[in-house]
């Protein structure tokens, strides 16, 4: 009886910092992938909203031109067209609990 338990104990000791780490791994490499998502080059997922669970907003741009498409579990379907719009540059964070340069917030 006594073996069983230092056998449990010691299986415990050698597998949970194994599978600690490869779950550290799977967060980092699935946080990092996550970027990729966005897209690059000549199309790319400008900025979306959730409207539900299962339906949403996104602004795309393809090539020069930027397109409002709605996204459910049905379907996705064009909009409009978006001739005038013009993208805003994102204020970089360095965490999402600061505010915006400008605003009121942590001074640095």
């Amino acid at each position: 009886m006594e073996r069983e338990l230092w056998t449990a104990v010691l299986r415990i000791v050698i597998f949970l910092p194994l599978v600690l780490l490869l779950a550290y791994f799977s967060i980092k490499v699935g946080a990092s992938r996550g970027q990729m998502w966005t897209g690059s080059g000549n199309l790319r997922l400008v900025e979306r909203i959730a409207l539900g669970p299962k339906a949403g907003l996104c602004i795309v741009k393809v090539g020069q031109e930027y397109y409002l498409i709605g996204v459910s579990e049905q379907k996705v379907e064009l909009l409009k067209e978006l001739p005038h719009y013009v993208e805003q540059e994102k204020p970089k964070l360095r965490g999402s609990w600061l505010k915006p340069p400008g605003g009121p917030g942590i001074k640095e």
